[in-house]
Protein backbone atom coordinates (compact mmCIF):
# COMPACT_ATOMS: atom_id res chain seq x y z
CA UNK A 1 0.00 0.00 0.00
CA UNK A 2 1.34 3.70 -0.86
CA UNK A 3 2.29 6.31 1.81
CA UNK A 4 0.16 8.90 2.20
CA UNK A 5 2.08 12.24 1.76
CA UNK A 6 0.91 15.19 3.87
CA UNK A 7 0.08 18.77 2.84
CA UNK A 8 3.48 20.03 4.66
CA UNK A 9 5.57 17.37 3.04
CA UNK A 10 4.32 18.92 -0.45
CA UNK A 11 5.90 22.31 0.59
CA UNK A 12 8.99 23.82 0.36
CA UNK A 13 10.49 25.01 2.65
CA UNK A 14 9.27 28.74 2.58
CA UNK A 15 6.02 27.24 2.76
CA UNK A 16 6.57 25.11 5.75
CA UNK A 17 8.33 28.16 7.52
CA UNK A 18 5.34 30.40 6.60
CA UNK A 19 2.94 27.59 8.12
CA UNK A 20 4.76 27.70 11.22
CA UNK A 21 4.94 31.76 11.53
CA UNK A 22 1.25 31.82 10.74
CA UNK A 23 0.83 28.86 13.37
CA UNK A 24 2.57 31.65 16.10
CA UNK A 25 0.20 34.51 14.53
CA UNK A 26 -2.82 32.97 15.59
CA UNK A 27 -1.49 32.16 18.93
CA UNK A 28 -0.48 35.29 19.23
CA UNK A 29 -4.14 36.64 18.04
CA UNK A 30 -6.30 34.23 20.40
CA UNK A 31 -4.12 33.56 23.63
CA UNK A 32 -6.30 36.15 25.53
CA UNK A 33 -9.48 34.34 24.60
CA UNK A 34 -7.90 31.16 25.75
CA UNK A 35 -7.51 28.64 28.49
CA UNK A 36 -4.12 28.00 30.28
CA UNK A 37 -4.99 23.72 28.28
CA UNK A 38 -5.70 25.43 24.89
CA UNK A 39 -2.69 27.62 25.37
CA UNK A 40 -0.63 24.68 25.99
CA UNK A 41 -1.77 22.61 23.27
CA UNK A 42 -1.26 25.25 20.90
CA UNK A 43 2.49 25.28 22.53
CA UNK A 44 2.66 21.69 21.83
CA UNK A 45 1.27 21.93 18.39
CA UNK A 46 3.96 24.76 17.98
CA UNK A 47 6.94 22.96 19.43
CA UNK A 48 6.25 19.64 16.74
CA UNK A 49 5.80 21.82 14.11
CA UNK A 50 9.21 23.52 14.27
CA UNK A 51 10.90 19.93 15.55
CA UNK A 52 9.13 18.36 12.38
CA UNK A 53 10.15 21.47 9.82
CA UNK A 54 13.41 22.71 11.21
CA UNK A 55 15.41 20.20 9.25
CA UNK A 56 13.58 20.46 6.01
CA UNK A 57 13.66 24.65 6.26
CA UNK A 58 17.66 24.26 7.38
CA UNK A 59 18.17 21.80 4.31
CA UNK A 60 16.62 24.66 1.65
CA UNK A 61 17.94 27.55 2.87
CA UNK A 62 21.45 26.07 2.87
CA UNK A 63 20.72 24.59 -0.43
CA UNK A 64 19.57 27.70 -1.56
CA UNK A 65 22.41 29.76 -0.16
CA UNK A 66 25.00 27.47 -1.68
CA UNK A 67 23.14 27.55 -5.11
CA UNK A 68 23.66 31.61 -4.96
CA UNK A 69 27.35 31.56 -3.69
CA UNK A 70 27.66 29.28 -7.26
CA UNK A 71 25.96 31.75 -9.07
CA UNK A 72 28.10 34.39 -7.69
CA UNK A 73 31.30 32.41 -8.32
CA UNK A 74 30.40 31.79 -11.68
CA UNK A 75 29.74 35.75 -12.36
CA UNK A 76 33.19 36.14 -11.15
CA UNK A 77 34.89 34.02 -13.14
CA UNK A 78 33.49 35.38 -16.03
CA UNK A 79 34.59 38.72 -15.40
CA UNK A 80 37.50 37.38 -14.86
CA UNK A 81 37.69 35.72 -18.13
CA UNK A 82 36.54 38.58 -20.21
CA UNK A 83 39.18 40.77 -18.39
CA UNK A 84 41.99 38.28 -19.52
CA UNK A 85 40.68 38.52 -22.83
CA UNK A 86 40.25 42.48 -22.88
CA UNK A 87 43.85 42.72 -21.77
CA UNK A 88 45.02 39.62 -24.11
CA UNK A 89 43.50 41.67 -26.96
CA UNK A 90 45.58 44.91 -26.76
CA UNK A 91 49.31 45.23 -27.86
CA UNK A 92 51.34 48.55 -27.67
CA UNK A 93 50.90 49.16 -31.37
CA UNK A 94 46.92 49.67 -31.04
CA UNK A 95 46.92 51.09 -27.41
CA UNK A 96 49.78 53.99 -29.07
CA UNK A 97 47.69 54.25 -31.80
CA UNK A 98 44.34 54.52 -29.94
CA UNK A 99 45.54 57.15 -27.46
CA UNK A 100 46.94 59.45 -30.48
CA UNK A 101 43.50 59.45 -31.86
CA UNK A 102 41.74 60.37 -28.26
CA UNK A 103 44.85 63.20 -27.84
CA UNK A 104 44.01 64.87 -31.41
CA UNK A 105 39.98 64.74 -30.22
CA UNK A 106 40.74 66.31 -27.15
CA UNK A 107 43.11 68.82 -28.59
CA UNK A 108 40.20 69.30 -31.34
CA UNK A 109 37.85 69.91 -28.41
CA UNK A 110 40.05 72.39 -26.66
CA UNK A 111 40.93 74.46 -29.43
CA UNK A 112 37.96 76.05 -29.97
CA UNK A 113 37.02 76.62 -26.85
CA UNK A 114 40.92 78.28 -26.22
CA UNK A 115 40.31 80.25 -29.97
CA UNK A 116 37.14 81.44 -28.53
CA UNK A 117 37.82 82.48 -25.31
CA UNK A 118 40.84 84.92 -26.82
CA UNK A 119 38.54 86.88 -28.45
CA UNK A 120 36.43 87.79 -25.22
CA UNK A 121 39.37 89.19 -23.71
CA UNK A 122 39.98 92.60 -23.55
CA UNK A 123 43.22 93.90 -23.79
CA UNK A 124 43.79 97.11 -21.83
CA UNK A 125 47.14 99.21 -22.09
Amino acid sequence: MGRIISRTEQKTWRGRLNEIKNHKQMMIKYNSIQTEFERAIAQEEYSELLKQHRPAIRAGQLAEHEAALQKLERAHNRVKSEKKKEIAGWDASRLASEMQVYNMLIDQAIKPAWNQSRKSIVYYS
